[in-house]
């Protein structure tokens, strides 16, 4: 019986391993763990992925806009990182793809670059499995402005307005003018790549431009016609006067009353001054005589004078316009006359100076020089203009007459209204110097009687003289584009003064020719100095609409004379719209080379005209300092571009 038990046992066994059915069920069991393990991993770690890949996104996005936002290099707590904040939220909202507890931190280096730190915690999902509960997912971005190879042609309005200060702000507008300037370059160095190369010019503007001493000798004439005089002849006149008596003034006294004189300062846009309201008696109050010792009678008369109200002067001193007011307040004073028999008689030979007034050809070849480099020298020329028939010594400061142009609004053969034409042997293609100590008027500033006068005595207005040189305004000199150190711009922008009116056309006019790679200076634009290509942008900034005046002498002569843009004798709203129309050609004419042509309404508004010059969505308007800027910062943020560099 023990027998069969072993041989049951056996057979049991020798079944059991020959039957191979259980066996896979456990291979099954023991392989689940690390099959969970290797398909957790794969989907958790694409999970992963995707979470950095989308915070990545959003952080970029954020960093972009957020330094987008700021003004200059100035991180604002308030504005900037609330708005970074938004777009990374709306990338990569709360909770995105199971993750929490996202930090999001923002750091601004001294360069203005804005630099991002995201993390976040995502829970696992077969990899809990094998113990792996979260993961922490971080990602880094940073945002910094480059710039490539840029010229920033600067036209520049430097009127007499420009002396006004803005409500609110406690600089005149040059000041703030040359403060926003010097933090754009700032900002465009910041952002300057290495290797490349940013170029500044400037053309200050008011009624003309200095630009003479940046042209070659062949572009300038050597005569030229001005409104001016000649002497004619001379004779003597001999005359005899008789005196019978002779009255004196004794020292004046107060009685009563009070005045004062106020002074104030006013744009020289509008530098007239007020009609007078005092009102002036005067009376004999008493009148004594007496026997003169030399024989006759002598009298003393007693006046007394009463004044009451005020009288007004305007004159221009240092490029102001300064209105005097004397206010009398029932201002009393008196004196004597003393009045005597005096007998006397003169004998008087006089010179007479006769004078010939019209257009008068001057040789200005002079003004040329022998410069090595073949530009303009400058100078002085010497013409018998001065009374009496003396020598004037008359300095070329360096503004210009423009070249030949067209009467009307079809400028196809207006030779100053093309930015590229090189001039040529023609003198109508060239320009001509602006000497308006050459300029007279006809009979008076305000008389625009073109015929000539011939053999007068009379000695008619000086333009260049009246109101201390308000009237025939040179702004400073124009500059070539070139880079600059940060002392360098600082010199130059400290010499831009207020004065003069407003014409917009002749400044951009020379802002385009001193930008333009296919003009003038094309060896020295069309490329960069590395060899680069160019981004090329104007800014135009003026604080006041077109402002005009028929008898300034302006960069197409004397207005109301020469009438060079007009058939006849222009109106000052009517010469106002001629060179409104010929700023809105000249703006259309910059655009077309290229070039992106940005505006700003400094204090004034942004009229259709302007909104119009500038390239699309290339208009700001700034009220005050601040948001002039703002608006210089704006645009030197969007020359740059933005990158991302981490």
């Amino acid at each position: 019986m023990g027998g069969n038990q072993v041989v049951v046992r056996s057979s049991f066994l020798s079944r059991l391993r020959r039957n191979q059915a259980g066996n896979a069920l456990s291979i099954v069991a023991a392989s689940i763990i690390p099959v969970v393990g290797m398909l957790g991993g794969g989907l958790d770690m694409a999970r992963i992925y995707l979470v950095r890949s989308r915070m990545q996104q959003a952080c970029d996005a954020s960093v972009l806009a957020g330094r987008k936002s700021m003004v200059g290099l100035t991180w604002d707590t308030n504005k900037d990182e609330p708005l970074a904040r938004r777009f990374f939220q709306t990338n990569f909202p709360n909770g995105s793809l199971g993750t929490s507890n996202v930090a999001l931190n923002y750091t601004v280096d001294g360069l203005g670059n804005v630099t991002a730190n995201a993390s976040t915690v995502l829970p696992m999902t077969l990899m809990h499995v094998l113990g792996f509960d979260n993961k922490s997912v971080a990602v880094t971005c940073r945002a910094e402005l480059q710039l490539p190879n840029t010229d920033v042609m600067f036209v520049l309005d430097t009127t007499g307005s420009m002396a006004d200060t803005n409500p609110g702000d406690s600089t005149n507008k040059i000041v703030s003018l040359r403060a926003a300037v010097q933090s754009f370059y700032q900002t465009l160095e910041n952002a300057r790549t290495s290797g490349s190369v940013i170029r500044y010019g400037f053309v200050p503007y008011s009624e003309s431009v200095n630009v003479g001493l940046l042209l070659k000798r062949e572009w300038m004439v050597d005569n030229w016609t001005y409104q001016s005089r000649r002497p004619n002849s001379t004779d003597q006149v001999t005359s005899t006067s008789t005196t019978t008596r002779k009255k004196t003034n004794g020292p004046v006294t107060k009685v009563s009353g009070s005045s004062q004189t106020i002074k104030t300062n006013l744009p020289l846009e509008a530098c007239n001054a007020p009609a007078n309201t005092l009102k002036t008696t005067q009376v004999i109050t008493a009148t004594r005589s007496s026997a003169y010792p030399g024989g006759g009678t002598q009298y003393e008369n007693d006046y007394e004078r009463t004044r009451d109200g005020s009288s007004y002067s305007v004159a221009v001193t240092g490029g102001q316009c300064v209105l005097t007011e004397t206010r009398y307040n029932n201002y009393v004073d008196k004196w004597t006359e003393t009045d005597i028999p005096f007998e006397s008689s003169t004998t008087t030979t006089t010179t007479r100076y006769f004078w010939d007034y019209g257009p008068i050809s001057y040789d200005v070849s002079g003004l040329k020089g022998n410069l090595p480099s073949g530009l303009m020298a400058g100078g002085t020329i010497t013409a018998p203009v001065n009374n009496n028939h003396v020598n004037r010594t008359i300095t070329w400061n360096g503004c210009i007459e423009e070249r030949d142009t067209v009467t009307g609004t079809n400028y196809a053969n207006a030779r100053d209204m093309d930015i590229d034409a090189v001039p040529t042997t023609d003198s109508a293609t060239r320009w001509r110097p602006a000497l308006s100590q050459l300029v007279f008027a006809r009979t008076s500033m305000t008389s625009y009687n073109v015929a000539s006068v011939i053999k007068t005595t009379s000695n008619y207005q000086n333009v260049g003289d009246y109101m201390s040189g308000s009237y025939a305004v040179c702004p400073y000199s124009a500059s070539k584009l070139k880079t600059r150190t940060s002392s360098e711009l600082s010199n130059y922008l400290s010499n831009l003064t207020p004065n003069g009116k407003t014409y917009h056309d002749i400044g951009l006019i020379w802002g385009g020719r001193l930008i333009s790679p296919t003009g003038l200076f094309a060896a020295e634009n069309s490329t960069a100095a590395n060899g680069g290509s160019i981004s090329r942008h104007m800014i135009f900034m003026t604080d006041g609409e077109t402002d005009t005046e028929v008898n300034h002498y302006d960069a197409y002569g004397f207005p109301g004379l020469d009438r060079r843009r007009s058939t006849g004798l222009q109106t000052k709203a009517q010469q106002d719209a001629t060179v409104a129309d010929r700023t809105a050609a000249i703006c259309t004419a910059i655009k077309g080379k290229g070039i992106t042509l940005w505006v700003i309404a400094f204090g004034t508004s942004l009229n259709t005209m302007l909104s119009n010059c500038a390239s699309p969505g290339r208009a700001y308007q700034a009220n005050n300092t601040a948001e002039l800027n703002a608006r210089f910062a704006e645009i030197a943020t969007q020359i740059a571009q933005l990158r991302i560099t981490d």
